[in-house]
């Protein structure tokens, strides 16, 4: 098992949808602040970005985490700097305690 505690050297923010009211006092959903993240940003490979043209998605970037499993396509959220991202694949290396998000610009 390798270390990566010193590859996670930038940090991002973790995004969870949850509950609010809007200045109407109704219920909306919005994306929180869960936690901060550290990541290790890598390139995205030419066959994964064939995968996205066909899935119609456009890949970003792709970033390494540590193995967190409450982090979903769904209900999470990175934000990097000022540019929210949403997390369109995550690739699971349990053994290393690491995960590989596949991030995509937010409509």
């Amino acid at each position: 098992m390798t270390e990566i505690t010193n590859k996670l050297k930038n940090i991002g923010t973790l995004l969870e949808l949850g509950g609010g009211v809007d200045k109407n006092d109704r219920p909306v959903q919005m994306w929180l602040q869960s936690r901060q993240i550290r990541y290790e940003e890598i390139g995205t490979t030419s066959s994964e970005q064939y995968l996205a043209m066909q899935a119609k998605t456009d890949i970003a970037m792709r970033i390494m985490v540590r193995y967190d499993k409450r982090i979903t396509t769904k209900l999470s959220r990175i934000q990097i700097g000022e540019i929210k991202y949403k997390i369109v694949r995550i690739y699971s290396e349990r053994p290393e305690q690491r995960m590989e998000l596949s991030l995509a610009y937010v409509d």
